[in-house]
């Protein structure tokens, strides 16, 4: 058996990175070649491509993407692989020595190392744990699609959450596709401003336009009376499921509309209209941390723990990091 470490997108033979994806109960959208060609093409991120290969076949893949810095905090990047590891027909041999690779080539340049799992890795836990990787036990909020209609999965949404749906849509409310880069950018600014006030920081304008020209992105807007008032952000592969990244509400729009409930149910309808296999609405934290958040969340799907994998690449760093961010946390709730 001969194992073969490669690095960035031209060592990589794109039919071979395709049919993983395919194949692979690990497959998204983060993980794919497209996904690299929107992340490097952005003023703000760019990514780094692994993958393992043995006699001939490629065994898994990995996407790290990073944010662009310079001088001194570039000293404490961090670097995720979002959906986590691409796997396919791979041993515990294999997978180790696939870690340890990834592990030394990011040493160079990377604090630590998380991988935002969206499927069960359990099965590669081992391996993790073996090579040093902590678990952290967070969940994410799912709606399985396979063998249901849309009358069934409404039925599965609380019934609150039911009837402000429904109220929105007595109100005129309507979602559709963005199709035009006006639309895009009427969508930006709403996201901008709702984000704002949660004190969570939005990629440059630039991310959204590359990954609206990108055939795995679709974008949703919430209209009445002919007016934007939200909207969502949703990356899928095909024969996969559809992640919503983003939602928003315009502040002022109608109390009896509930823009976010309705871009959740237009990735819903989608997803069965494309036969995927599930709407995840991504990050519900862990513990404590983003209760809200999930609480909200789990009133239209099932909450599921994939979990994170863990890394510190460079101790003193990170620990400075750490304070640096705690620091700035205090600062900001001061403001």
């Amino acid at each position: 058996m001969s194992m073969k470490f490669l690095k960035g997108v031209d060592a990589i033979d794109r039919q071979k990175w395709e049919k993983l994806l395919d194949e692979s109960k690990y497959g998204s959208p983060f993980q794919s070649p497209a996904f690299v060609n929107v992340i490097n093409g952005c003023s703000e991120f760019s990514s780094d491509v692994y993958a393992v290969e043995s006699d001939g076949e490629l065994k898994a893949l990995c996407v790290i993407i990073f944010k662009k810095k310079k001088g001194m905090k570039s000293w404490f990047s961090k670097r995720i692989a979002y959906g986590g590891p691409l796997v396919g027909n791979i041993g515990p041999d294999e997978f180790t020595f696939f870690l340890k690779a990834i592990e030394k080539d990011q040493k160079k340049s990377a604090t630590y190392l998380e991988f935002k799992n969206y499927f069960d890795y359990s099965s590669c836990k081992v391996q993790f744990l073996d090579a040093g990787w902590s678990y952290l036990p967070y969940v994410n909020v799912q709606i399985r699609l396979e063998g249901k209609d849309m009358a069934g999965l409404l039925a599965e949404i609380k019934p609150n959450r039911r009837r402000e749906i429904s109220y929105s849509e007595k109100e005129g409310a309507e979602v559709r596709l963005i199709s035009s880069e006006e639309e895009l950018s009427q969508l930006y600014e709403i996201l901008k401003d709702f984000y704002s006030q949660i004190n969570v920081a939005l990629p440059h304008y630039d991310y959204f336009l590359g990954f609206f020209h990108s055939p795995l992105s679709k974008m949703f807007g919430v209209y009445h009376n002919g007016q934007m008032i939200g909207g969502s952000v949703c990356h899928f592969y095909p024969g996969k499921s559809i992640y919503t990244q983003y939602y928003c509400r315009k502040k002022g729009c109608n109390n009896r509309i509930y823009p976010t409930h309705l871009a959740i149910k237009a990735a819903m309808e989608f997803g069965l209209r494309h036969n995927l296999q599930a709407v995840d609405l991504m990050g519900a934290g862990m513990g404590d941390s983003y209760r809200g958040i999930r609480n909200y969340k789990k009133q239209f799907g099932a909450v599921v723990e994939n979990g994170r994998y863990f890394k510190v690449l460079r101790p003193v760093l990170f620990h400075l990091r750490k304070i640096a961010v705690n620091t700035m946390g205090r600062l900001k709730k001061k403001i």
